[in-house]
């Protein structure tokens, strides 16, 4: 289940996605539960994007819908439900951050 990957963002590998398993992060709502989203540097938050972007997402497309290609439709179908799950579940604790931050 995606909700229980980090390893689909980019600069987290298998090996760093077995530390943060092992530091008793199981899945993203436990990530966010602990507040981890609002100690994030900058730098670190930006780690947390896919690894693929939007152009890639075209590529991909086209490697499966001309030559068949399924790892580049999972990689796909991959980026698109790391895309819209993740923001539906971190977009409460930014938004709540942002709204102590400018007092309301």
């Amino acid at each position: 289940m995606i909700r229980r990957r980090f390893s689909v963002f980019r600069g987290i590998g298998r090996k760093t996605e077995q530390v943060i398993w092992n530091a008793g992060v199981p899945d993203w709502q436990s990530f966010i539960d602990a507040g981890s989203v609002e100690t994030l540097t900058p730098k670190k938050y930006d780690r947390l994007r896919p690894q693929v972007d939007e152009f890639e997402a075209v590529r991909l497309w086209h490697r499966y819908k001309r030559a068949g290609d399924e790892t580049a439709l999972e990689k796909l179908v991959e980026y698109n439900q790391a895309d819209t799950s993740n923001l539906a579940e971190i977009a409460p604790v930014i938004y709540e951050g942002l709204c102590r931050k400018v007092g309301l």
